[in-house]
């Protein structure tokens, strides 16, 4: 979907931010919707188009071609999180990232571009409840499993390991809804604790990538049977709240 605004964009010579959140599952959008929106978009002088139907609401709005201009006048910019912020202005996870850049690649390593022709960066988030709900559904599937190992065994502990939602809400409907599948199953086995690990991802101007973690432990357990359900325990703590509630890493 994202392949065909960078060819429209690139037949441009454009520099554009696209902005979107889906509000129904990526397999019922077709291929050409954000095509066709960019196609108004790219019409528009200067670039400043919204829009809002059944599918996404998104915005689309001209980047900062000055600002990469200006950046590599001594050097080459890596196609990555700094030339996101340089072109939008903005910093959002990375995970939640696209880009479609077309320029002179460096002789040394091709990652790194100047003389930009045409740039296309998407930020993008989902809201679907479907896809939601479809994802935390998954997870009955894995606590089956689980009953299955655990057959016979005395005493057991598991652990689950599932990514985060790109979006702070949706993370916090699918970690409620995942909740609610491990507290209504019914175990067979002497289960004593499962933890869910949620595993939210980045790259950044600043590290070559970091990952957050958000354990939460549930147990049938009087004492817990682990001191620290984290898998990451001498990482440094960011505080209270789920990962995907902190500033994404600069």
């Amino acid at each position: 979907m994202f392949a065909l605004v960078c060819d429209l964009v690139a037949a441009r010579n454009s520099f554009v931010h696209l902005d979107v959140t889906f509000l129904a599952p990526l397999d019922s959008v077709p291929a050409s919707y954000l095509m066709e929106h960019m196609e108004c978009a790219l019409g528009e002088n200067p670039i400043d188009y919204a829009w809002e139907d059944s599918f996404a609401r998104g915005r689309i709005v001209q980047g900062d071609h000055q600002a990469l201009s200006e950046d590599t006048t001594d050097s080459s910019l890596l196609v990555g999180p700094k030339l996101f912020r340089l072109f939008t202005q903005t910093v959002v996870p990375s995970q939640r990232v696209l880009m479609g850049v077309q320029g002179t690649p460096h002789d040394l390593d091709p990652r790194y571009l100047d003389r930009f022709e045409a740039v296309a960066l998407c930020s993008w988030d989902t809201e679907s409840p479907e896809s939601i709900e479809a994802r935390a559904r998954h997870v009955r599937s894995k606590l089956a499993e689980i009953d299955r190992q655990l057959e016979g065994c005395a005493l057991g502990a598991a652990h689950i390991v599932a990514d985060a939602e790109r979006d702070a809400n949706a993370a916090d409907l699918r970690r409620k809804r995942i909740q609610e599948q491990i507290t209504g199953f019914r175990f067979d086995s002497n289960i004593g604790a499962i933890t869910t690990h949620y595993l939210l991802t980045h790259t950044a101007e600043t590290k070559a990538w970091t990952m957050d973690e958000t354990a939460d432990y549930a147990s049938r357990m009087p004492l817990s049977l682990l001191g620290d359900p984290r898998l990451f325990m001498k990482g440094e703590e960011l505080g209270t709240e789920p990962a995907w509630r902190y500033p994404a890493p600069n």
